[in-house]
């Protein structure tokens, strides 16, 4: 989310107590049973896995859309029904909560997990079509 509209998380996050959230040092993860052909592995015992609401990232990818439409841009195609990029990063951030307490309480449909914390290499399992490398 950091990469969308670097500015204003670090407007809204510099209110908060949060500090340690450094979105240039974290990376998005996905909670799944399946089994994909390639993919890394590793146990979520931390409290640095954050979960938000991936509904306003939907909604902020809207913004990206249409910025980045060029000559076909017409202002609000995908927005005019949409809180400001502010308001929604906003709702974005006031949207996170552990990976725990998430699981726990479901407060929105689907959410974005990303991870703040060092993962040490010893925990990580690699596959590469579906078989261990790491």
């Amino acid at each position: 989310m950091w990469s969308l509209f670097p500015h204003i998380i670090k407007k809204v996050q510099r209110e908060s107590t949060d500090d340690w959230m450094d979105f240039s040092q974290s990376f998005a993860i996905h909670l799944s049973a399946e089994s994909f052909k390639n993919y890394l592995r590793f146990p979520y015992s931390s409290d640095r896995i954050i979960a938000f609401n991936i509904e306003r990232t939907v909604d902020l990818f809207a913004y990206i859309e249409e910025e980045g439409m060029g000559s076909e841009y017409t202002p609000g195609m995908f927005t005019d029904h949409l809180p400001s990029k502010q308001r929604l990063m906003e709702q974005y951030w006031n949207s996170r909560m552990t990976l725990t307490d998430y699981l726990v309480h479901k407060p929105y449909k689907e959410a974005e997990y990303i991870c703040f914390d060092y993962i040490p290499p010893y925990l990580i399992e690699g596959y590469m079509n579906q078989k261990k490398w790491l």
